[in-house]
């Protein structure tokens, strides 16, 4: 077994403070970081052995993995949402650390049925193991996403700065460092175990180098949210509507809440509206902040977004591509579904219109299809954990959250592109997420003020069951 790459790192830390005020280094290690965002959340949450602490992701996850897989279209939906692809998958093969184990060999042959199939390596007609169809070829010839030999300086929060007479003094004018002598060097080697560490934090924390390098409890900033100002604010509304399909598309469900403070029990939802939560784990993190707007992003992932947006592509990254690749990464081949309420591109592979969705239970080579069975019916909680829905399981939650029948109300929702693009956002962020949608607290001048909704309450004796 060859032995494990390490890139040399850095560190200008702060000896009072005790945090990182930047890392200075090269491609290596800035392509892996970058890599970050083409990631699924899926992907994230199952390499932090579910203990990522994104928002509402580590419970999604968790639901699907212990759901039976006769609630899904085939067994391999199941697998898809548990072990997502990465459509720049071939090219973060490359990096000079990786963190990803999913293989690279992905398209499979059956010689018996003369069908072709990605992901799935059992042919669905026959039934055979069929082998992979040969290990593609890498070349590292001008770095994975920027320009190979290039220097840069990332800031304790992922702002990655190239390397300039100017760039280490803007740093040190920004964090109001005026003693250099209160700075020293830490040299490390970076591998797959301070990548991982690193990986957990970028989401997390707004000081991911100081909490990746020099880990500290009290250090931690966990889901914190860098908010935007109102011009961020503008952009980020006009980012998201350019990735959000017709207004027109609705999906309807019922919200159970505790009246006497206005939380979420749960949401039953029909097969379309949990299709399209449960697809969250599919989404890149570059994707999603594209959909929710960057600076939505929790910890220092906005930053990181950012800094790609502000390098130049000539100037820094090895091609236009690879800009469009980092901040509007799409899903990977055939792994996108009918149910959406966003505009979202799959990455196009030799042979797609000859290979088999896996999605589908019979022999389909079309786009789309349902991770989820149809027509059924399922249980979401505040937290997005999902179960199928049953009156006897609906009793075992109020059970257990100690919540009487007398104090329920029924809501009935349409969610349409605004709501999903808000749904994506608090998954990322929060672990009350239908009630932060649908029953947010609202600001004292905002209790004056009219407002419309698409959701009609019935204020009734919970009589759903």
């Amino acid at each position: 077994m060859a032995a494990e790459k390490k890139i040399p790192l850095k560190l200008m830390v702060d000896k009072e403070k005790k945090r990182v005020v930047w890392a200075e280094t090269d491609s290596d290690f800035v392509d892996v970081v970058f890599s970050f965002l083409t990631m699924p959340i899926g992907t994230i949450v199952r390499l932090a052995t579910k203990e990522s602490k994104i928002g509402s992701m580590d419970g999604l996850y968790r639901s699907i993995e212990k759901m039976d897989e006769k609630y899904f279209q085939t067994p391999a939906c199941k697998a898809m949402l548990l072990r997502p692809r990465n459509a720049s998958q071939k090219k973060c093969h490359k990096l000079a650390v990786k963190i990803d184990d999913t293989t690279v060999s992905y398209l499979y042959w059956c010689s018996n049925c003369s069908v072709l199939q990605y992901y799935l390596d059992t042919c669905k007609k026959c039934g055979r193991v069929m082998p992979p169809q040969g290990e593609p070829e890498f070349s590292k010839v001008n770095g994975v996403f920027v320009k190979g030999r290039m220097e840069f300086v990332v800031k304790d929060d992922l702002q990655v700065i190239p390397v300039s007479a100017t760039s280490s003094l803007f740093i040190l004018q920004t964090l109001e460092i005026k003693d250099e002598m209160a700075l020293e060097e830490m040299d490390i080697e970076f591998g797959r175990e301070e990548a991982m560490n690193l990986l957990k934090c970028f989401l997390l924390s707004t000081t991911a180098l100081t909490d990746g390098f020099l880990p500290k409890p009290e250090n931690m900033v966990l889901g914190q949210v860098i908010k935007p100002s109102k011009t961020e604010k503008m952009t980020e509304k006009e980012d998201a509507k350019e990735t959000l399909v017709d207004s027109k598309v609705m999906m309807q469900g019922k919200l159970i809440i505790r009246k006497s403070s206005d939380e979420v029990v749960y949401l039953e939802a029909t097969e379309d509206m949990t299709n399209f939560i449960v697809s969250f784990l599919t989404f890149p993190v570059g994707l999603i902040a594209k959909l929710v707007g960057g600076y939505s992003l929790p910890g220092s992932a906005g930053n990181l977004y950012q800094s790609i947006e502000e390098l130049k592509a000539e100037d820094h990254l090895n091609s236009k591509e690879s800009k469009t690749e980092l901040l509007n990464p799409k899903l990977a081949c055939l792994m996108g579904s009918d149910d959406q309420l966003f505009g979202i591109e799959e990455a196009v592979l030799p042979y797609t219109n000859q290979c088999l969705n896996t999605k589908f239970a019979h022999s389909e080579t079309k786009k789309g299809g349902s991770f989820m069975k149809g027509s059924s019916k399922f249980m979401l909680t505040d937290d997005l954990t999902v179960e199928m829905f049953s009156p006897s399981a609906a009793f075992s939650l109020l059970k257990k959250l100690n919540v009487p029948l007398h104090d329920l109300k029924v809501q009935d929702i349409t969610i349409g592109a605004e709501e999903a693009v808000k749904l994506l956002r608090a998954a990322m962020t929060s672990t009350t997420v239908l009630t932060d949608v649908f029953c947010p607290k609202k600001e004292e001048h905002e209790l004056h003020s009219p407002e419309s909704s698409t959701a009609s309450v019935i204020e009734e004796q919970f009589v759903c069951l």
